[in-house]
């Protein structure tokens, strides 16, 4: 008896272990990438604070350290030194560089996906701008936990429209507590929670959504709103955001003066680096033009929060260096996503394309299903290959130390 063209499995073996293999490559990657000699200069008064803690069981609300401003309104999170000076008295310095490699790697690990090649090779293509801010310092937490809520919000958004399980947003307000006792970052969590409602009010004008989008929000509205809530666990409830705004008045200066607040200007140099690919922060424009594509191809489907979303990370990494780990995040997310429905979606168009007779139908489908799976499984596999290639060379560069001494992080 003749098979029915559906019959045929609709993944080669390539397209069933591409990802899972992209996704053991890029955390391989990261963990070396992200294992790197201490060399952050708040790591030091971070160890102290915790130091301090510990030893006067006692949180200051005054600057105990300085000379010059000794006795001044001090307000910032100290769990992060608490952990570090733990992790030092327990292994050193070495086990400091090493809890550098965690973060980087356990980043990596929440926004890879099992089931899209896309996602993980956006993921491997991004270690470096993670790495570069997974240094022991307490902006480590900020980098992990916003990787955590952007991963259980775009999930509950993504599989709320195709009706599948939803993430576990409990989550949110348990981490929210520990977030904003290690970093002033935690702002960024309350911003993801803002957009993910920007994502929810975007699909309302259209009135096949609505359904989805009340189910959706009203599953989600209590974890929000417990979520700002849990911002004032910490030693200075309220006053926490007093810490917020008077950085915020500082942005200015530190624009001026610190290089990771500072901006970044496309130029011909930008260029250079793009195309050199042995420099791993080239990788910073590669993902720029990828969040750029995919925000066209969010736009064209209709997806006008995605394409928001996209645009803006990658606006606001060019207004401050600091904030490429994050675009990173939301570039590897959420591009992935757009690419792999845009995928998916094509996919079933061509499945429901008219056939001329039964006979001939089968033919056709038959010989355009393998040339469609081959050249697919051919482009899959370069893919890999191209990648394999590039985190191979990249990592002995990082265990040779050509990195570091092609580069100013001395």
């Amino acid at each position: 008896m003749r098979p029915e063209p559906d019959a045929f499995p609709d993944q080669s073996l390539i397209h069933r272990y591409a990802a899972p293999f992209l996704s053991a490559l890029a955390l391989i990657y990261a963990l070396l990438a992200g294992l790197h000699t201490l060399q952050d200069f708040d790591l030091g008064w971070q160890l102290a604070t915790g130091r301090w803690v510990l030893q006067h069981h006692h949180i200051f609300s005054t600057d105990v350290f300085s000379y010059t401003a000794q006795g001044a309104p001090w307000t910032y999170p100290v769990l992060s030194g608490i952990a570090f000076y733990a992790a030092y008295l327990a292994g050193g310095y070495a086990l400091l560089s090493w809890l550098g490699a965690a973060a980087c790697a356990g980043t990596l690990a929440l926004l890879i996906r099992r089931d899209s090649t896309a996602t993980n090779a956006l993921a491997l293509a991004a270690v470096p701008l993670i790495a570069n801010r997974t240094q022991p310092r307490a902006e480590m937490f900020t980098t992990i936990l916003f990787a955590a809520f952007l991963t259980l919000l775009w999930r509950h958004y993504r599989n709320g429209r195709q009706n599948r399980h939803r993430s576990p947003l409990w989550l949110l307000p348990i981490l929210t507590v520990a977030w904003v006792n290690l970093h002033l970052g935690f702002v960024a969590g309350l911003a993801l929670c803002a957009a993910y409602v920007l994502l929810e009010l975007l699909d309302l004008p259209f009135p096949s959504n609505h359904p989805a989008v009340r189910a959706r929000l009203h599953r989600a509205w209590p974890w929000l709103a417990l979520t700002a809530v849990a911002t004032l666990v910490n030693p200075w409830g309220a006053d926490i955001y007093i810490a917020l705004s008077r950085q915020a008045r500082a942005q200015n200066l530190h624009t001026l003066w610190v290089v990771e607040w500072g901006n970044i200007r496309p130029s011909w140099a930008s260029l250079r680096q793009a195309i050199d690919w042995r420099d791993p922060q080239s990788a910073f424009w590669w993902l720029l033009a990828i969040a750029v594509v995919c925000a066209a191809i969010a736009l064209w489907r209709k997806q006008w929060g995605a394409a928001i979303l996209l645009l803006g990370s990658a606006a606001l990494t060019l207004q401050h260096v600091r904030m490429q780990a994050l675009f990173a995040c939301v570039a590897v997310v959420l591009g992935g996503s757009v690419l792999q429905e845009a995928w998916a979606a094509r996919k079933q168009k061509n499945s429901k394309a008219p056939r001329p007779s039964k006979a001939l139908a089968y033919s056709i489908r038959f010989v355009s299903k393998q040339i469609h799976y081959s050249g697919w499984a051919a482009a899959v596999l370069l893919l890999s290959a191209v990648l394999t290639c590039l985190a191979g060379i990249r990592s002995r560069d990082l265990i040779t130390n050509r990195d570091y001494l092609s580069s100013s992080r001395l």
